[in-house]
Formats: structure tokens, sequence, C-alpha cells
């Protein structure tokens, strides 16, 4: 649905809830308390072009990797490897990444 603003002469549109779409990041308040925020979004929606540029990657969310590991063989003395086991069973970790 398309709205002329007569004030402005500017094309308003509205989607199929009437809420008004938003074309500009700018036009978004920041720092509004969380009823504001869910008043605001219960009149303006954002467009699709500003959903798209907005959207933000899964890999820019995760942390960076780590670097790879390389399994490697070690001997370690069976008490030594029980009191290690034990450390890591109190933490809820497998030995091995308290080992590293």
């Amino acid at each position: 649905m398309i709205k002329k603003n007569s004030a402005a002469s500017v094309e308003e549109q509205y989607d199929e809830r009437g809420r008004l779409i938003i074309t500009d990041s700018s036009k978004i308040p920041e720092n509004m308390t969380e009823e504001e925020v869910v008043d605001f979004w219960d009149t303006y929606a954002m467009s699709e072009e500003l959903l798209n540029e907005s959207y933000i990657e899964e890999d820019d969310l995760l942390p960076p990797r780590k670097s790879a590991t390389k399994p490697i063989n070690l001997r370690i003395e069976n008490d030594l490897l029980n009191r290690l086991q034990k450390i890591a069973e109190s933490k809820q970790i497998p030995y091995q990444t308290l080992l590293k």
C-alpha cells in the first residue's frame, strides 16, 4: 500500500499490517527501552533492501577459528594420567582438552 504525504510530497509505503516501511537505517532510533522497541516495531517495518543490508553473515558472528592442532603421542605415568582425568572430570571437560 502506498500513500502520498502531501506536506513533504514523499510516498509512504505500508506493509500488510499497516506499518510504515523504513528505507533508511538512520530513521531507527537508538538507545530505546524494551517497551519503546516494541512500540516502534509495532508501528514501523524495515524495507527488503534495508533488511538485506543489515543481514549479518553467520561467519561474522562466530569467533575466529583457532589454528589447527596436530595430534601427538605423549607418554604419561598412570598416576599422573589418573590425576589429570579426575581434574578434568571435576571441570566437566575431556582430559585431552585439559592438557591443551
